[in-house]
């Protein structure tokens, strides 16, 4: 079952150089939300309680020049559609107090970089209250056809720091490329009921594990980094409905720990292929498409 979310692209354009940006920024975007929604929220509680999570949709680059633009997904349930309106209006009319900002921000309103527009994901239209959001029955399409399909990929354009389903002699953690296997993934996606019938078998796989700086000290030298993997992996075989949805809801809920700062997302490239587009997977995957 999916659950309603809403995804709205938040874009801003870069006014002042942004120095030292790790590959993966999604901690970093996740920041700057998180201040903005901060008057928001009870006292004590962050982005995580209340499962709004931010997305990127660039990686790679460390540094950016004025007149770039930066775009980020927002994810949220129904019940946050009113806190995320005012934090646009607040945006645009540029009501906030830009020193609620930790000053070693990389993305700071006003200062690093200025609010373009939010634009709803599920009609393409500039954000507005009458939005609605992403439902089950808006998948239907993506499902029966990757139901139908003998051979797809799943691009995890964000780190997959997920837990390995049992603990092993080396006291390995999360998944790594050689644990990422059929019947491990998908367990972890789907659970073990689910994927009882298919054929699926992975033909390819490309993996590279990133480290996020997570917490910084007063002098920004590193405390703490949180990691995952990125990279695809390319699938051949038979599957059922059920599986099929659990696999295309995935690239909207995400998979795994942290995704709150956006980790587990990946898309399906054959669902976001036009005909007689040839998919040939980027091992560098620095550029990307989302589902969104």
């Amino acid at each position: 079952m999916f659950v309603p979310r809403y995804f709205v692209r938040f874009e801003f354009k870069v006014i002042r150089k942004i120095t030292n940006l790790p590959f993966y920024r999604g901690k970093h975007l996740n920041t700057m939300f998180r201040v903005l929604f901060d008057p928001y929220l009870p006292k004590g509680k962050g982005l995580a309680n209340f499962k709004i999570r931010t997305i990127p949709t660039q990686n790679g680059d460390s540094t950016m020049l004025p007149g770039e633009n930066v775009s980020v997904i927002l994810s949220f349930p129904p019940a946050s559609k009113d806190n995320v309106s005012e934090i646009i209006e607040s945006l645009s009319n540029r009501k906030f107090d830009m020193y609620d900002f930790p000053s070693n921000s990389h993305f700071h309103p006003q200062l690093s970089v200025n609010f373009i527009q939010a634009v709803c994901c599920r009609c393409k239209k500039i954000w507005t209250d009458k939005c609605q959001p992403l439902e089950e029955d808006d998948l239907r399409v993506k499902v029966n056809k990757l139901s139908r399909l003998r051979e797809f990929t799943l691009h995890f354009y964000t780190p997959l720091r997920l837990k390995r389903l049992e603990r092993n002699e080396d006291d390995y953690t999360f998944f790594n490329e050689d644990y990422f296997t059929v019947d491990n993934f998908l367990t972890a996606l789907a659970g073990s009921e689910n994927i009882q019938k298919h054929s699926l078998q992975i033909i390819d796989k490309y993996f590279h594990w990133i480290e996020c700086k997570y917490k910084l000290d007063q002098y920004g030298e590193t405390r703490q980094t949180i990691g995952g993997l990125c990279g695809f992996v390319r699938f051949s075989g038979k599957m059922n409905i059920d599986l099929a949805k659990a696999l295309v809801y995935g690239q909207y809920t995400g998979i795994g720990k942290n995704r709150t700062f956006g980790f587990g997302y990946y898309s399906i490239t054959e669902l976001m292929m036009k005909r007689g587009e040839v998919n040939y997977p980027n091992k560098f995957f620095e550029n990307f498409k989302t589902p969104f």
